[in-house]
């Protein structure tokens, strides 16, 4: 890490967090309290730049995900409204008659099953489930019209009051000191976690391995929360309907929810791709086959690269907003694809260079000699 450009970017402490799960063990408040605690001890540091690392991150409590952000940006803190997303369900005949017959104001009973849901509006609870069922909308997609439930947001307001002595971070980072590293496997709740202050333009994204001459996205499976057969077999007894048990020794479940881009409001989410805002060259991902000692020592070596390249961009910012001229180590501060791309500007310059060249030469030939009919000349092989 350079020092001059540490100094230049006022940078001198980095806290690093590895977020493995938005899903910690245990009864669902407990884990709550226990995650945000553990994220309370880091905030509470001294530092100048933080990294997020939601690497391989699957997902887990949407609340939990959504409680995190909002202690990383102040802008959320300040108003939690702003990290609510646009939810529907699709209407069905087993929905149909749970709403007719039960009439639940959440789609499922039990939080810590499926998160509970509010009225983005009154942001209260339903008052029944007919109030966000009906009248509904009529929505087409990919060319199939589908008959969908009220906009809808999550109930995060436990998730809200936690950590529960009130605790908020001393400093918040701006979007430029806020990175977020990701191998685009940041999925569910993480892919939550990543789009909202993404679309926002809340914090910088750098991206690790993918295909380096491919786009990738910052993240994976993005498609609101979920449901499985098992919770569809109790909504069905709950209304009285037969329906199959799909016994299997497997667990699988579906998307269920759909959650729409801030963005692009008439797209679901996961219909969206964007890219992180840079890219590091990474392929020293966990695997049975590799020690992970060498697996820990890639990633550490990764987060020295993301620490310095973040560094060297800030410094390079700050030098060139201050006095208009570039660093002597201006060129650190290019990433690997920055440098292509100059290096296929300054080739492509220099092609048009000669082409130019080449016409002018031509043309001035042609004025030099002239043609045929300026001289009167005829040509020999053509007879009258």
């Amino acid at each position: 890490m350079s020092t001059k450009n540490s100094s230049i970017a006022d940078v001198s402490k980095v806290l690093v967090m590895k977020v493995a799960s938005f899903s910690p063990p245990g009864e669902y408040l407990d884990a709550w309290a226990g995650f945000l605690d553990e994220a309370e001890q880091c905030l509470s540091t001294d530092f100048d730049l933080i990294v997020v690392d939601v690497m391989q991150n699957g997902g887990g409590y949407v609340c939990l995900g959504l409680r995190l952000i909002e202690l990383l940006v102040e802008e959320y803190e300040l108003d939690h409204t702003k990290v609510q997303m646009n939810y529907d369900l699709p209407h069905s005949p087993l929905m149909d008659t749970y709403i007719e017959v039960v009439n639940a104001p959440n789609p499922y009973p039990d939080p810590a099953e499926v998160e509970q849901i509010l009225d983005r509006i009154t942001q209260k609870p339903f008052p029944d489930g007919k109030a966000y069922y009906y009248p509904g909308r009529n929505v087409t997609q990919g060319g199939v019209v589908n008959w969908r439930t009220n906009w809808f947001s999550l109930d995060c307001t436990e998730a809200e009051a936690m950590p529960s002595n009130g605790f908020r971070p001393a400093k918040f980072m701006p979007p430029e000191k806020l990175v977020i590293l990701t191998d685009g496997t940041c999925g569910s709740t993480c892919a939550s976690f990543t789009k909202i202050p993404q679309e926002h333009g809340k914090a910088t994204f750098v991206g690790a391995g993918g295909l380096w001459d491919q786009s990738m996205d910052v993240s994976s499976f993005a498609g609101g929360f979920v449901c499985n057969p098992n919770l569809l077999w109790n909504i069905a007894n709950w209304s009285g309907v037969t329906f199959p048990k799909f016994a299997t020794n497997q667990r699988w479940q579906f998307g269920w929810a759909a959650w729409y881009s801030a963005k692009l409001p008439t797209r679901p989410i996961q219909f969206t791709s964007q890219d992180p805002d840079y890219r590091e060259a990474f392929w020293g991902f966990p695997h049975s086959s590799i020690n992970s000692s060498v697996t820990t020592e890639m990633v550490s070596a990764l987060y020295d690269r993301v620490i310095e390249s973040t560094i060297n961009r800030l410094a390079g910012d700050v030098i060139y907003s201050t006095s208009g001229c570039t660093n002597d180590d201006d060129s650190d501060s290019y990433t690997g694809l920055e440098k292509t791309l100059i290096g296929l500007v300054i080739a492509f310059s220099v092609l048009i260079v000669i082409l130019v060249a080449v016409v002018l030469w031509l043309f001035k030939q042609k004025s030099k000699y002239g043609s045929n009919e300026q001289y009167g000349l005829e040509n020999p092989l053509v007879k009258a």
